[in-house]
């Protein structure tokens, strides 16, 4: 188990969406992702919790955190993007581009987005502080933030 960390590389390229289906429709279903988790690393069902709603340092507003895995190691969140296109960074800012083609239509959509690294890392601060102010003494350095990008349907631009 404390070779968690070094796991996620093996667990990315070898997840079910990988693995299973290549169609660029698919979209990554969660269940599959942790249970292929629980299966490579042996972690057991009541260490690894999905969605978990955190606050935020004002208690103000609520975000999710995909996974949260508890290890000997540390505390691994993830935040799983089921993205496909085109993903670029300009500046401080994120794109996301879909092209959808029909018999005699291509629509392309750009969408702004949140960088995804930034997000996990605040929403793990916010995690170690709320469990820090509910009176659980844990050192932030045991918390790691990781993406998960489903990279078969997804390109860098």
């Amino acid at each position: 188990m404390s070779q968690l960390g070094s796991l996620f590389t093996h667990i990315i390229s070898k997840s079910p969406e990988s693995v299973q289906d290549q169609s660029p429709h698919r979209t990554p279903k969660l269940p599959d992702f942790i249970q292929h988790v629980r299966k490579l690393t042996g972690i057991r069902k009541e260490d690894v919790y999905c969605n978990l709603r955190i606050p935020d340092k004002l208690q103000s507003a609520k975000d999710d955190i995909n996974i949260v895995i508890l290890t000997g190691q540390g505390i691994f969140c993830i935040d799983v993007k089921p993205w496909r296109g085109t993903v670029s960074a300009h500046n401080q800012n994120w794109h996301l581009q879909v092209k959808e083609e029909d018999q005699n239509i291509t629509n392309t959509c750009i969408e702004q987005i949140e960088d995804p690294l930034k997000a996990i890392m605040t929403k793990t601060a916010n995690f170690c502080g709320h469990l820090k102010r509910s009176g659980v003494s844990v050192h932030q350095s045991l918390f790691f933030p990781k993406g998960y990008l489903p990279l078969p349907r997804l390109r860098a631009g």
